[in-house]
């Protein structure tokens, strides 16, 4: 589609990506302080990358660089991009939450890179960086900045990698460097989310042979084209297989547990009251990573590019083919969130931003630059931090305050007990802002090492939690009254059952306690007598 190369400078493209990254990231962060996640405590899925990369660290300052490389192999990370990410951000700025985000922008520069690349290949340096800068206000950059859990890296560099493949004839012909980006956002992708491996595999594999059968010309052509896809995703596949391969039973039981499982019901509860089929374009992960504003341009784009788009349309059907495998790979499963089908939205974006550009180079010099200019001017009315400063906050001061101070109240009571790190605690409910882990990471903030504390919230029958009750010489506990517990982990049903038999068991004191208001109840810290 824009295969008019010009001369622009590949490093000039990499400092307009890295300013704009940079610029962008202190934006998002300054506003998710302000009224954000930042401005709240540290919960998931952010604080389980978080309290991974603390620990890894504490093992390099203990025991030393050998213990912390062998933990790479006896324990891997769930991620490996976002804790060598976190590492690298709580190694330099210490263990704030807002430092990990920052490191976001490292990634966010590759991304941006790509699309100036793409781009100044049919438009020049100016407007080319103008519609890149309109592009970050795409939703779901914004969500790659303040969310530091894998989802929007992984869909990223699989929408951008998958669309290397099906729209750049660079890749087609074979050319080595383009190939070589191709796998390498594969890798990305591949090492970024796991336990999305199966989507992101079946993606870039629909791509090489959406392109492989429908773009070449000859028979020939298309074993080679195919061969070359072969060959580049095998040694993709090289690169990631020691890391797979010391994961591969943790993988597949998490997978197969989370998506058929025991714990299949939790995820998927909600979806018969959602209408699956939209869920990921104007449901709750819709909206939450496009927004109707941004879905709305985008359709707006690929009506009035039509005439062009569909002179390539052998291209514009493998792009489009590419986008449907990702879009089934996460709408047909029945476990749904807004997080897990962001390959969506940024197979959304990255459509939009070559259409953007398809249009705009159609267009005289001058007139290109100003459509630019409006879509950035758009971008501004309807990017988070501008929008707060227009309408208000999302996340009220005092309530921020109310969480963080029930919170902190609650980790000082833990602070205070002797020997912390060698108890173990019992934390059979929890909430959005003060759970097991975000308890952790505190604790660890704080120099501590946090207590044993089995995930007791995903167990749903009473015996079993009185079992780990037992088991335990710490526990904290809900009052009956409370209304800040989450209400859909399996051991919420069943949480004044959970009450009554530590009381009626009588073998824990009461050491601290914690007033929820103005939420009702309060939140009770025990010791075994």
């Amino acid at each position: 589609m824009l295969d008019q190369v010009t001369g622009h400078s590949g490093r000039a493209a990499w400092i307009a990506a890295a300013l704009l990254a940079a610029l962008f990231a202190a934006f998002q962060i300054q506003s998710s302080l302000y009224s954000g996640a930042l401005s709240l405590p540290v919960t998931y899925d952010d604080v389980g990358y978080f309290n991974d990369a603390l620990a890894r660290l504490e093992a390099l300052h203990h025991d030393g660089g050998l213990a912390f490389i062998k933990g790479f192999w006896s324990n891997p990370p769930h991620a490996p991009l976002q804790t060598l990410l976190a590492l690298i951000a709580f190694g330099v700025f210490g263990p704030h939450p807002w430092a990990a985000d920052a490191m976001n922008a490292i990634p966010l520069t590759i991304i941006l890179r790509l699309f100036l690349g793409f781009t100044i290949r049919a438009l020049p340096m100016a407007t080319a960086t103008i519609l890149t800068a309109a592009l970050l206000a795409f939703p779901l950059l914004g969500l790659l900045i303040v969310e530091f859990r894998p989802d929007a890296l992984c869909a990223l560099l699989t929408a951008a990698g998958a669309m290397t493949i099906a729209a750049d004839p660079r890749w087609r012909a074979g050319e080595q460097k383009t190939v070589a980006v191709a796998s390498a956002l594969f890798v990305g992708a591949l090492l970024a989310k796991p336990t999305l491996a199966p989507v992101t595999v079946v993606v870039f594999g629909v791509a090489a042979a959406a392109t492989a059968f429908i773009q070449t010309q000859s028979k020939e052509e298309a074993l080679r084209v195919s061969r070359m896809a072969i060959l580049s995703g095998a040694i993709a596949a090289l690169v990631v297989l020691p890391y797979y391969a010391a994961v591969s039973q943790r993988l597949y039981e998490y997978i197969t547990v989370n998506a058929f499982g025991s714990q299949a019901a939790v995820w998927a509860k909600n979806a018969a009251t959602l209408d699956p089929a939209a869920y990921y374009l104007t449901g709750p992960g819709g909206k939450a990573a496009i927004g109707t504003p941004w879905l709305a341009l985008s359709g707006a784009l690929l009506v009035v590019s039509a005439p062009w788009w569909a002179q390539s349309w052998r291209v514009a059907l493998s792009a489009a083919i590419a986008a449907g495998a990702a879009y089934a790979g996460v709408t047909a499963p029945s476990m749904k969130s807004p997080f897990i089908g962001l390959v969506v939205p940024a197979f959304v974006l990255c459509i939009t931003a070559i259409l953007a550009a398809l249009f705009i180079s159609k267009m005289p010099r001058w007139l290109g630059f100003a459509f630019a200019l409006c879509m950035l001017i758009f971008a501004l009315l309807t990017w988070r931090p501008v929008a707060l400063r227009l309408w208000g906050t999302t996340v009220p001061t005092a309530q921020a305050q109310h969480f963080n101070r029930i919170h902190m109240q609650t980790v000082d009571v833990l602070e205070a007990i002797p020997n912390i790190g060698q108890r173990k605690l019992y934390f059979p409910v929890i909430a959005q802002y003060l759970n097991r882990d975000n308890l952790e990471f505190e604790l660890r903030r704080r120099g501590l090492s946090p207590p044993s504390m089995p995930v007791s919230y995903m167990v749903g029958d009473i015996q079993g939690q009185k079992q780990m009750l037992a088991d335990s010489d710490l526990a904290i506990l809900f009052s009956d009254e409370s209304t800040l517990p989450l209400p859909w982990p399996p051991s919420a049903g069943i949480r004044k059952d959970i009450n009554a038999a530590v009381a009626a068991e009588g073998a824990f004191e009461e050491i601290g306690a914690v007033d929820a208001g103005p939420y009702l109840g309060r939140i009770v810290v025990l010791k075994r007598k």
